[in-house]
């Protein structure tokens, strides 16, 4: 399943999730490119400028949210009743959530 809504800025990306009853949750993640290997990864520490974009992000996707009745309008499913994966599953244990 795909989050509803997905905002980035300078690396750090929030998405937001229905709910199976009907509200939303967030995702926070923050990736970057290895200068050595060249791979993707994702990492749960920001630098003061991500932690600004972070809070912007949030800004939004909260503003987001709070115009609920006017997403359900526009064709938006509301979540009732539907099963959603985890967005961060497969990661074994706390530490490893990328935010």
């Amino acid at each position: 399943m795909a989050p509803v809504k997905t905002v980035k800025e300078k690396g750090v990306q929030v998405a937001i999730w229905e709910t199976k009853n009907g509200g939303y949750s967030y995702s926070m993640s923050k990736r970057y490119k290895d200068k050595t290997s060249g791979e993707w990864k994702e990492s749960k520490y920001l630098y003061k400028e991500e932690v600004e974009a972070l809070v912007r992000l949030l800004q939004e996707v909260l503003a987001y949210s709070n115009d609920r009745d006017t997403h359900i309008e526009e064709g938006i499913p509301s979540g009732q009743d539907k099963v959603t994966e985890a967005p961060f599953s497969g990661f074994e244990d706390d530490d490893q959530i990328p935010f």
